[in-house]
């Protein structure tokens, strides 16, 4: 069938048929094995023999360090080729970019680690990287930026100041008294965060040292507050994290969406674009004139009660909140490892993790269960939570907001918003709700990206 010449070229096409197949499968296999290694399950923070903090990365099932990881120096962000979702993208981009760049070992005071940040950022050896393809910037020997972004991720740079109140802004309270709930008999102590149920575990914890809630005296005898967690001086701790875009439409609906409680409270900042400036409650600041926020707005603005007619407003002003917020940064919105001094360096070290989510009344089943007695007791006395069963999920007002997220969020503030909390979802080991994932995946889809 074949001439001579033909049966001699058979064996050398062969090989090169052979060494191609190889080659792909060993390319195949590299950028499986990247794309394995893109989602960052938990950032740690560690100590070594000499007391300093470093951070490992475990990125799927591989634990990667680095001699940075060791030192004092900022850490090396991890390496992201690829993600699996559109959320968990801009989630450890932005971490990349911002956060993973404050190094706060725990023997430090988190003020402290804030303070350094904040000098690095306004230093003159700041080295700005505004693309994350951008090759043109000074970079350690891993490649990796030397320092935070400062335009792309402006808002990280007034995080920073306003938490620890470096700007002559409003007083930020992160590191107020009130965070910190402690009782005796059982011993027992909790990080309190604003908008995780913060008026109920005030109301326990009033109750189980023998006070009115008006008192707002939520610890024993002890002089003063106590540094969490406290199991090693006979208290054990737990704490209560939220879903941290839930979280922050919460906080949003709670202090925003009323013109009285943004003039009375002034929580729904920068004052001077959302406060009320007139004190009969008839016309609104006239940088928001025209956008309808809920609640009393209505009226103000004369927009009528049809639901036709208010339809979309409410993400408008949303949208605008989430784009101008970090002017001035509230408490109620920090990201939730900002709280008890830095609480995603100690959250392994806390006795019992719950979550306010839809399983909010099994963790405090758990909860109650945990210490016990009187403690049990007036758990269920404040929650109203009774006999726990598969089907008896939280139906109760303590995370009402995530009935609303698709009301209020929209992609462009959505992805904004996961920069915002994006150290909560990578240091605090939180998921990403699918509502969030859907969106930003069919967002995509209609703009062609995946197809």
């Amino acid at each position: 069938m074949f001439n001579n010449n033909s049966s001699k070229l058979i064996l050398p096409v062969a090989i090169i048929i052979a060494v191609m197949i190889l080659t792909a499968l060993n390319i195949s296999y590299q950028l499986n094995n990247n794309y394995l290694s893109t989602t960052i399950h938990k950032v740690i923070q560690s100590d070594n023999d000499d007391g300093d903090g470093g951070t490992i990365a475990i990125v799927g099932t591989n634990i990667i360090t680095s001699e940075s990881a060791m030192t004092e120096s900022p850490p090396a962000p991890p390496l992201l080729l690829h993600s699996l979702t559109p959320a968990s993208d801009i989630v450890h981009k932005t971490y990349n970019h911002t956060f993973a760049h404050f190094h706060c070992p725990k023997q430090h005071g988190f003020k402290t680690c804030l303070q350094n940040m904040y000098e690095k950022i306004q230093s003159k050896e700041h080295i700005d990287n505004d693309d994350d393809d951008n090759d043109n910037g000074d970079k350690n020997d891993n490649g990796w930026p030397l320092s935070p972004s400062r335009s792309q991720h402006w808002w990280f740079q007034s995080l920073i100041r306003d938490a620890g109140n470096f700007g002559g802004n409003s007083y930020s309270g992160i590191f107020g008294s009130w965070h910190v709930g402690q009782a005796i008999n059982p011993n027992v102590s909790m990080c309190m965060i604003e908008k995780i149920g913060i008026t109920q575990w005030t109301k326990l914890f009033t109750s189980l040292n023998g006070y009115a809630f008006n008192t707002r005296k939520i610890r024993s005898d002890l002089k003063g507050a106590i540094d969490l967690p406290a199991a090693g001086i006979g208290y054990p701790s737990f704490v209560i994290l939220r879903d941290p875009l839930e979280r922050f439409l919460s906080a949003y609906l709670d202090k925003c969406v009323n013109s009285k409680l943004r003039r009375e409270q002034q929580h729904c900042e920068p004052n001077l674009i959302y406060r009320d400036h007139n004190h009969d409650n008839i016309k609104v600041n006239p940088m928001t004139a025209g956008f309808v926020f809920g609640g009393d707005d209505d009226k103000l603005n004369r927009v009528r009660s049809r639901a036709t007619h208010l339809k979309g407003h409410g993400k408008t002003a949303f949208a605008m909140y989430v784009d101008t917020m970090p002017l001035a940064w509230n408490l109620h919105f920090y990201p939730q490892s900002f709280y008890c001094n830095g609480l995603y360096r100690f959250i392994d070290d806390y006795d019992f993790v719950g979550h306010m989510d839809s399983g909010f009344y099994h963790d405090l089943d758990k909860l109650g269960k945990t210490y016990g007695g009187r403690f049990e007791t007036k758990l269920k006395d404040i929650f109203k939570y009774e006999s726990i069963t598969e089907d008896n999920n939280n139906v109760g007002i303590e995370t009402k907001a995530s009935d609303k997220v698709i009301q209020y969020y929209t992609p462009r503030s959505l992805r904004r918003v996961l920069e915002y909390v994006s150290m909560d979802y990578v240091l605090l080991d939180l998921k990403v709700p699918d509502w969030a994932e859907q969106m930003l995946r069919e967002d995509d889809e209609r703009d062609g990206i995946f197809l």
